[in-house]
């Protein structure tokens, strides 16, 4: 019973970790579009 405590404390405390983590990224993005149009040559 003890280890699952333990193993519950060790899951809170990743995932408060990672809201903080997150929350703290300035939330900018860049998207970026590639295409490539094989041309014809005469």
């Amino acid at each position: 019973m003890k280890v699952l405590k333990y193993l519950f404390l060790f899951i809170l405390v990743i995932i408060v970790g990672a809201a903080v983590y997150f929350s703290l990224q300035d939330g900018s993005y860049y998207i970026t579009e590639k295409k490539v149009i094989k041309a014809l040559q005469r």
